[in-house]
C-alpha cells in the first residue's frame, strides 16, 4: 500500500513503543514458558537412570518421582503462562490493530483512490490475528525447541559426545537447506495471500456498491469478475500447496532419514564397542525421539505450518 515516509516512521514507531512499554509482560510470559520446558527437557535422562535402575527399587522409584514431579512441574507452569498470556499477552494485539487502523487513516487522499477500500479493511482486520499467531509459533514450536537443546547437549556431551556433534551439524545443515526451501514458500504465499486480500476486498466493495450494480444491471458483470479472480486464487492455491507440501517433505526426510539413520547407527555402533555404556544408548535414543518431535513441531506448526490453515 503506498504511503508517505513519515506515515510509515510514525507507525512502526508506535508498535516498536508498544512493544518497550510491555517489555516487562512478554519477558515474564516467555520465561515461565521457559522454565515448563526446562522441567520435561529432563525426561531422557530421567527414563534412561529408570531404565538401567530394575535391580535398585529405590533408585528406579527415585526416577520415577522425579518424572512425576518434572511432568507435574510442567503442568502448572504451562497452565500459569497460559494464563498470563491470556490476560496479559492476547490484549496488546487489539493494540496492535489500533495503530494499524489509525496508520491508515494518517494516509492522504489518494492513496485510499488508488487501493481498493475492502482490501485494505480486509489487511487491517487480519492484523490481530496475525499478530497472535507469530506469538503462539515463537511459543508453542520455536521456544520449546531452542530451549531444549542446551539440556539435550548437556546431555549429550556427557554420554554420547559424537551424537552432540551430529547434532550440531545437522542444525547447521537443516537450517541452510530449509531456508532455501522457503524462499519459493514465503514468495508462493505472499502472491496468494495479496490474491485472497483483493478478492476478500472486491466481494465487500461489490456488495456495498449494491446500488449503482441495480441501477445498472451489472449482476452478471459483477459474477463474471469474481469467477475470473476466483479462477486464478484457485491456481495460486495449488501452487502454493505444491510448495508448502515439498518444504514438509524435505524436513521430514532430513529428520526421519538423515538425522535417524546417522544417530541410531552411530550410537549403536558406539554402545557395541564399549565405548559408550548402555544407559548413553537409551538417552541418546529417547533425545532423538524428545528432538523430533519438537523439530516437527517448528517444521509443520511454526508460521508457515499455522498459516496453511487460514488460506482460502
Amino acid at each position: 500500500m503506498g504511503h508517505g515516509h513519515n506515515a510509515t516512521d510514525e507507525s512502526f514507531a508506535s508498535l516498536r513503543s508498544l512493544m518497550r512499554q510491555n517489555a516487562g509482560v512478554l519477558i515474564v510470559a516467555t520465561m515461565i514458558r521457559t522454565a515448563a520446558v526446562v522441567a520435561i527437557a529432563l525426561h531422557p535422562y530421567f527414563l534412561a537412570e529408570f531404565v538401567i535402575a530394575s535391580d535398585d527399587k529405590e533408585r528406579a522409584f527415585l526416577f520415577l518421582m522425579l518424572l512425576l514431579g518434572s511432568g507435574i512441574l510442567h503442568f502448572v507452569l504451562w497452565a500459569l503462562a497460559d494464563f498470563y498470556t491470556s490476560h496479559y499477552v492476547n490484549p496488546l494485539s487489539v493494540e496492535y490493530k489500533r495503530i494499524a487502523f489509525n496508520t491508515v487513516w494518517n494516509r492522504d487522499y489518494k492513496t485510499f483512490v488508488d487501493h481498493s477500500s475492502g482490501k485494505v479493511g480486509s489487511y487491517v482486520n487480519d492484523f490481530r490475528d496475525q499478530s497472535l499467531t507469530l506469538w503462539d509459533s515463537v511459543h508453542y514450536s520455536f521456544l520449546p525447541m531452542f530451549v531444549s537443546i542446551p539440556v539435550y547437549v548437556v546431555l549429550l556431551v556427557r554420554s554420547s559426545p559424537g551424537s552432540a556433534v551430529t547434532y550440531a551439524v545437522f542444525l547447521v545443515v537443516a537450517t541452510a537447506v530449509m531456508m532455501a526451501i522457503s524462499k519459493p514458500v514465503n514468495a508462493s504465499q505472499r502472491l496468494l495471500t495479496d490474491t485472497a486480500a483483493t478478492n476478500n476486498g472486491r466481494v465487500f466493495d461489490s456488495y456495498a456498491n449494491f446500488v449503482n450494480v441495480f441501477s445498472f444491471r451489472a449482476r452478471r458483470r459483477e459474477i463474471a469478475r469474481n469467477d475470473a479472480q476466483m479462477e486464478e486464487l484457485t491456481n495460486q492455491t495449488v501452487h502454493f500447496g505444491y510448495a508448502l507440501s515439498t518444504y514438509w517433505t524435505v524436513a521430514s526426510f532430513l529428520v526421519r532419514v538423515v538425522l535417524w539413520a546417522g544417530i541410531m547407527l552411530y550410537s549403536w555402533r558406539s554402545y557395541d564397542s564399549g565405548s559408550i555404556s548402555f544407559p548413553a544408548l537409551v538417552v541418546s535414543i529417547t533425545v532423538l525421539l524428545d528432538f523430533t518431535n519438537m523439530y516437527w513441531d517448528v517444521v509443520h506448526n511454526g508460521p508457515l505450518g499455522r498459516q496453511v490453515s487460514q488460506l482460502p
